[in-house]
């Protein structure tokens, strides 16, 4: 298994839509169209109240902050990152230091992560693989495997 991360520029508050884009899309270019459509997406009455009761802190209004979140520039958070897992049907896993030292964690933001919350073992989505370790910049992380060596053959001495 090997794992690439790839630099995504831009110190600007857009780094997880660019990402999101690069994974999407190979290109970062297309990172405002997909601000756009997981902020629409997080419109949908579907997820909009688990959404807001999983990640709002009290006092802060929903609408709000959509209105904050579509423009370019504002920090995506967990709760952009489910909804683009939802929006996209992928699961979007995040490595990424929280607190103040070095502490780090792993989640996973399945689709299906607003109702169930974790995969099952018959669960076979797509994923993205986030970056996180500074706690200020996502980068996107690239897993290839090699193929597997052909274990079908019996070593009995024949080669």
């Amino acid at each position: 298994m090997e794992v690439e991360v790839i630099s995504i520029g831009g110190h600007d508050g857009n780094c997880l839509f660019r990402a999101l884009s690069q994974a999407i899309t190979r290109n970062v270019d297309q990172h405002a169209l997909i601000r756009q459509y997981v902020v629409n997406h997080m419109t949908d009455p579907h997820i909009e109240e688990p959404l807001a009761r999983q990640f709002l802190q009290p006092g802060q209004a929903y609408a709000e902050e959509l209105v904050r979140m579509a423009h370019s520039g504002a920090w995506g958070t967990d709760r952009e990152i489910a909804a683009a897992a939802h929006l996209f049907n992928c699961s979007i896993l995040c490595f990424s230091r929280y607190g103040d030292g070095n502490k780090y964690c792993l989640q996973q933001f399945a689709p299906d992560f607003l109702d169930f919350r974790v995969c099952t073992t018959e669960c076979h989505h797509d994923s993205i693989y986030l970056v996180n370790p500074w706690g200020d910049h996502y980068e996107l992380a690239i897993v290839t495997t090699a193929d597997p060596p052909n274990h079908s053959q019996h070593h009995n001495g024949e080669e």
